[in-house]
């Protein structure tokens, strides 16, 4: 359990269920005096705050969507800080940064479901044997060696600023492995107006896609070939 030594509050959330999420950990929440995360999870926070006529905590609200700018501000002033992350702070997650710049002493994590966990659950398939990459800001080079691998199934975060889906699909195709695998895309998890859509072929991509997404490939089985 967090203590009073524990200055910042790693908080994973499902959001598929963010209302009783907040309700669950009300004890701890307004124990802190600064409320972080990313803006869509501050705004259902806000929300939640005026539906329960909670009105005489006064927190400060930094987004964490410009990570460098949250960073700066976490440290130029101590105070008890709750971190909310979609998920598992600590895969792919602000876990990572805020252990490069705060000692361990300083922090505490808590993890709830990963928005790939949450796509395997759509669709009712078992995921331990899968295997995952991050396309954040990097070379698709890695993706290149995991795919040609033929792996049972490969979780990609993508990276909308490059193109994400589509350019994970593109990739597939130059690579001559499109017809290999099922092509799974995932939007806005958890939310009221999640998508799921598989597609076939670059033909098939929606005309947009949300940001907020992720491609789960899954390699198709072959076709049984009967003995005459």
């Amino acid at each position: 359990m967090p203590n009073e030594s524990n200055q910042i509050h790693a908080i994973g959330i499902d959001i598929s269920s963010v209302e009783s999420f907040f309700e669950a950990k009300k004890k701890s929440i307004l124990k802190a005096e600064r409320i972080t995360g990313p803006k869509r999870i501050l705004d259902s926070f806000k929300a939640w705050l005026k539906y329960k006529n909670i009105q005489n905590h006064q927190f400060e609200f930094i987004s964490t969507d410009k990570l460098n700018n949250f960073i700066d501000l976490l440290k130029k002033v101590e105070k008890k800080t709750i971190v909310f992350s979609g998920g598992d702070p600590l895969w792919f997650g602000i876990g990572r940064l805020l252990i490069q710049n705060f000692p361990i002493s300083k922090l505490y994590f808590e993890p709830a479901a990963t928005s790939f966990q949450l796509a395997f659950s759509r669709l009712g398939k078992p995921w331990q044997n899968t295997q995952w990459i991050s396309l954040h800001g990097r070379d698709p080079l890695p993706f290149e060696k995991a795919i040609k691998k033929l792996p049972s199934s490969l979780v990609v975060l993508t990276d909308s600023k490059r193109g994400g889906a589509k350019e994970v699909y593109q990739l597939i195709h130059s690579l001559g492995l499109e017809g290999k695998y099922e092509f799974w895309n995932f939007e806005r998890l958890g939310y009221s107006n999640e998508r799921i859509i598989e597609i076939n072929s670059i033909e098939d991509f929606p005309t947009s896609i949300d940001p907020l997404h992720l491609v789960i490939l899954f390699k198709k089985e072959e076709p049984l070939i009967e003995s005459k």
